[in-house]
């Protein structure tokens, strides 16, 4: 049975193991590198669980975390009304389960949830088209490209920048 929850920092560890496998399946999916990301340790998560105003969600199948998602809301006043979608991964081994579909809605039903969030921002690589997809299917559109955003193993890779305003998506 799947099961989508925020995580906390008991779930620290298995997030940490995930978000390797992430960084090194998909580089080109992530700002943050392999190398950094390790350098970090399970720590940097059991404090952003605890502390964090970010939201983690993550999506278990029995004991087994398989899929991840965060939500940062803006803290500045004048942003406030915007959120980010960050860190968003579904193990391969679990893809066209619906568990991304899951995940994007508890970050959905999240923002919704906050007095300030009005919108919802994401970056995606231009050529992942089944997360673009996705992410059209909940109300985003393309609102900016960033070429040559990354640079992973000598290959520049675009970003598009997509939004979605809650009161007209979903």
């Amino acid at each position: 049975m799947m099961n989508v929850e925020r995580l906390e920092e008991w779930d620290a560890a298995a997030y940490f193991q995930l978000r390797l496998q992430a960084l090194q399946m998909h580089p080109e999916a992530f700002a943050t590198s392999l190398d950094e990301e390790a350098k970090h340790g399970v720590e940097k998560f059991k404090k952003r669980f605890q502390e964090s105003k970010a939201w983690t969600y993550g999506a278990f199948d029995g004991e087994r975390l398989c899929g991840v998602i965060t939500l940062f809301p803006q803290q500045l006043k004048k942003v406030q009304h915007r959120a980010e979608i960050t860190a968003f991964f579904v193990h391969p081994s679990m893809r066209r389960h619906g568990i991304g579909r899951r995940l994007l809605e508890a970050v959905w039903e999240a923002a919704e949830d906050d007095a300030y969030i009005e919108q919802l921002n994401l970056y995606v690589t231009a050529q992942n088209h089944a997360a673009i997809s996705l992410y059209e299917e909940f109300g985003f559109s393309v609102t900016g490209r960033e070429v040559e955003a990354l640079f992973v193993d000598g290959v520049y890779y675009d970003e598009l920048r997509m939004t979605a305003k809650l009161e007209e998506s979903l």
